[in-house]
């Protein structure tokens, strides 16, 4: 019986001892490969060690710098775990993305970038987490050390996929040695997993502090976004390397070919930066709990002007193309307001606004492709003051440009005097509708008159209904009247009838003919129209 125990724990020490041998021939091998990987781009570390049994790599004290003649980045990991490890993806005869890994841990990580001896930005993040990445480890890993603003490295960058990224703790410091130097804090940023070409970020607790201004959002939603091209990345690196060497190295200023360059180049980026080849950039905007600090202004309070919510939205298919845009609740403290009024006058915006001014805007529209059509609705709201919508119809000539708010760029910037000429002749008006609603604001505007004058509220008004009935009898004297002559009038003795009643202002106009932007602009004669106006 003895014998057979004795007999049995010598097998079980035998096998545990071969299976210990065994894992450790291949932690020992692992462990030799990612050695050589990172030996082969001289990239720094104090330790690796990978155990088989759960499939993990973990590399320590990891430096990976890359310097070139303006350019200089140095990287550092405290620590990098490569959970559930594809030993294939440490390969380097294959032109493939693959699996790296279950998951990526990069601990401490730190990135500090010198451009011309400066230094121009320096990043820490706490914590990286990759689920599932897919890519060319080997070549992204050369690329990066030799050429890491090429179009082939972007491309790289572009292949990688995953099922969900996440950074932790992000400090950023920019212009360190600069006079404009920002700093950035942002508790969390979250990429899911692609959706074919498209990809979402989310923003959490953002803090940007810079001068004169400090910023901080509860959170941003980047939706929808359209990978760019890596020529368009390659192209716009390069724009913003020759203008940083410009401006560190060359008196452009004095220097008329320099400051040719500068110039041209300056434009470029701006086109850049306004116009990339995916239309729409991103279907889905929206940024929550904005405040805005002056820190250049000691008096004002701490978050003088705040947002609710800003969102903007694209939604596009074969047909249509729609457009909706919201600025929730834009509160301007009163403390802000000192520096926008005159001493006479703040303490009855305080009086009027006690938790601050309030306004919100909205805008909608809707472009259809087949007919060219399209319709717009603005809505503008001050918290205590007046309500004022307006509404827009009309035509795109040019059918197949129907969609020029977004191949433009949404918000016209960098548009050339070619291109704005182009939209203003393309852009026809059918019917413009605006109405006016008083919540407050003429008997409000005539108190601050008062106010600043030292007259009273009614001596105010009975001067401006004077005037007003000055104009309009002006205007009763003409001879021969046209009908706007006449829809002057009508309009002079609604709005005195506003003033009298403090009520509510209405105006529409609708166009008879259809105008060009261009022609409405220009026009030297009142267009063909009809008007609707009253008080109520």
């Amino acid at each position: 019986m003895n014998k057979k125990i004795l007999s049995g724990l010598a097998v079980l020490l035998v096998i545990l001892a071969g299976g210990y041998f065994y894992t450790k021939k291949i932690n020992s091998q692992i462990e030799e490969i990612a050695e050589q990987t990172l030996a082969d781009y001289n990239i720094k570390h104090s330790a690796i060690k990978y155990n088989c049994l759960n499939k993990t790599l973990m590399i320590k004290d990891i430096a990976f710098p890359y310097d070139s003649k303006n350019i200089k980045i140095d990287n550092t990991a405290e620590e990098i775990l490569i959970k559930g490890v594809n030993a294939d993806s440490f390969k380097k005869d294959t032109d493939e993305a693959m699996l790296l890994c279950k998951e990526l841990i990069f601990k401490t990580v730190k990135s500090t970038v010198y451009a011309y001896d400066n230094e121009e930005l320096e990043t820490t993040t706490k914590k990286i987490s990759i689920k599932k990445p897919v890519l060319n480890l080997q070549k992204l890993i050369s690329l990066h050390a030799t050429m890491p603003y090429s179009e082939e490295y972007f491309q790289n960058i572009l292949n990688i996929r995953h099922d969900g990224i996440v950074f932790d703790n992000i400090n950023m410091q920019a212009f360190k040695d600069s006079e404009n130097n920002m700093s950035f804090a942002i508790d969390t940023i979250e990429f899911p997993a692609f959706r074919e070409n498209n990809f979402d970020i989310f923003y959490k607790n953002i803090n940007i502090a810079s001068s004169p201004i400090d910023i901080k959002a509860a959170e941003i939603a980047l939706q929808n976004i359209t990978l760019p091209t890596a020529e368009y990345l390659a192209t716009l690196s390069k724009t913003v390397i020759r203008l940083n060497e410009l401006e560190r190295y060359l008196d452009y200023a004095n220097d008329s070919l320099s400051l040719l360059e500068y110039e041209e180049l300056s434009e470029m980026l701006l086109s850049q930066l306004s116009y990339q080849d995916s239309t729409p950039l991103m279907s889905n905007i929206k940024i929550a709990d904005i405040a805005f600090s002056f820190n250049e202004i000691d008096e004002v309070a701490e978050t003088p002007i705040t947002i609710k919510e800003l969102a903007y939205a694209i939604n596009e298919n074969d047909k249509t193309l729609i457009i909706n845009s919201e600025l929730e609740q834009l509160t301007i403290a009163n403390n802000f307001l000192q520096h926008v009024v005159t001493p006479k006058s703040l303490e009855l915006f305080k009086q009027k606004f006690t938790n601050g001014m309030i306004i919100s805007l909205g805008h909608n529209a809707e472009y259809t492709k087949e007919t060219g059509r399209y319709t717009q609705d603005t809505k503008l709201s001050v918290d205590k003051l007046a309500d004022l919508t307006a509404k827009t119809a009309g035509f795109v000539l040019n059918k197949d440009k129907s969609v020029f708010l977004s191949n433009y760029n949404t918000f016209l910037s960098g548009l050339t005097e070619y291109d704005l000429d182009k939209i203003l002749n393309t852009v026809t008006l059918k019917n413009l509708q605006v109405s006016y609603a008083d919540t407050g604001f003429i008997d409000f505007a005539f108190k601050i008159a008062a106010q600043e004058t030292g007259m009273p509220a009614d001596k105010v008004k009975e001067q401006a209904l004077a005037t007003l009935e000055m104009e309009k009898n002006t205007i009763a004297d003409i001879e021969e009247r046209t009908t706007f002559d006449n829809d002057v009038i009508k309009v002079i003795d609604t709005l005195m009838e506003t003033i009298n009643n403090t009520g509510k202002f209405l105006i529409g106009i609708t166009f008879d003919d259809e105008l060009t932007l261009n022609e409405l602009i220009n026009a030297t004669d009142a267009p063909a129209y009809t008007l609707e106006v009253n008080a109520k």
